[in-house]
């Protein structure tokens, strides 16, 4: 296998984990979470808990597209520019930056409101 065809098996496995994130977890949860009869989370802790998972999710499918397209024509771009392109650093510095207040949601949901107000 080429280097090209391991960062595109690579990156479809993580896009394909990333959809069952999103669709198994996320939407359901953002939409059950307008329900009050029947929310699990409320509307607050699911923004916490899934932050800017879409937004990963569309920056790496794109960057999935745009690989699968230079194995096709390695003439048209270079594979650094691709790279470069779908860089996008901060949506992942948002994840460790709430890691601690989305743990505290996650796992210990039975303290105090207080306790996991944490700053956006």
């Amino acid at each position: 296998m080429n280097s090209i065809q391991e960062f595109i098996t690579s990156e479809e496995t993580y896009v394909k984990n990333l959809i069952t994130v999103v669709d198994v977890f996320a939407r359901p949860l953002r939409s059950y979470s307008q329900d009050r009869m029947n929310s699990i989370l409320k509307p607050f802790n699911c923004t916490k808990i899934f932050l800017n998972i879409d937004q990963i999710l569309s920056v790496n499918e794109g960057f999935l597209e745009d690989l699968r397209k230079y194995q096709k024509n390695p003439e048209a771009a270079s594979f650094g520019a691709i790279c470069d392109a779908h860089v996008r650093l901060k949506l992942y510095c948002v994840i460790p930056r709430k890691f601690s207040c989305t743990s505290k949601i996650i796992y210990f949901p039975f303290f105090p409101p207080a306790f996991i107000d944490c700053q956006l």
